[in-house]
């Protein structure tokens, strides 16, 4: 058989398609009742038309979907060079801005050539990236997490440094579904590492999103 989303072929005894997550209606050739109520959609195709119809489930959530992605903060990739990486960083950024900065200076004043203005924005971005260090070497040491905008981004667990990531687990394959913007579509969408037509809504409010159904209706030949 053939799913009605992403047009794969698919077995006959599967009752979510492996592909894009989506419910399976099994044809048995009896009566059909369809209800409609609340969210119910009408879409109209006249003669000689061509249309896309972009249909998904916004700020609603049914408990009962076992398509259903939670999306949390999660303990994510370890960062190469731990605690002590964020101490050499900043040391190292820390002294290449002083230098920048004294050769800016020799070079304005005895040079006079025209990479000053290069020189000091070499040496502002060290100094930058020099404070940044600092500040996740200290929140770490002391703290043992380091937030940025209100939100945790680094971890120390049992002496090792990891990143913090927000995303859900994919209810098909158990692949990490991850946040991204979609200029699409002009919105938010969580889409699976392991197969890319998983793709799910992401409601900040509750941190939680369904399977993202995409139609495209076209007329009969």
């Amino acid at each position: 058989m053939e799913c009605n989303i992403c047009r794969k072929t698919i077995t006959n005894s599967y009752t979510f398609c492996p592909f894009c997550g989506h419910a399976l209606v099994q044809n048995n050739n009896t009566f059909n009742k369809i209800t409609t109520g609340n969210n119910s959609i009408n879409v109209g195709v006249g003669n000689n038309s061509k249309q896309d119809v972009y249909i998904d489930n916004i700020n609603f959530i049914n408990e009962n979907n076992e398509l259903v992605v939670r999306y949390s903060e999660h303990i994510d990739e370890k960062v190469i060079g731990g605690l002590n990486g964020f101490k050499r960083k900043f040391e190292i950024a820390g002294f290449l801005s002083i230098t920048s900065a004294l050769v800016t200076i020799i070079d304005y004043f005895i040079t006079e050539s025209n990479y000053t203005f290069l020189f000091v924005l070499c040496g502002a971005a060290m100094l930058i990236y020099a404070v940044d260090n600092k500040q996740k070497y200290l929140d770490l040491k002391i703290n043992g997490v380091f937030y940025k905008s209100n939100k945790p981004k680094l971890i120390d667990k049992d002496g090792d440094i990891y990143k913090i990531k927000k995303y859900g687990i994919c209810p098909v394959c158990n692949g990490k579904v991850l946040i991204y913007y979609d200029n699409k579509f002009k919105r938010s969408l969580g889409k699976c590492e392991n197969n890319k037509d998983h793709l799910y809504t992401y409601d900040h409010t509750i941190d939680a999103g369904v399977p993202y159904a995409v139609f495209d209706i076209y007329q009969a030949e």
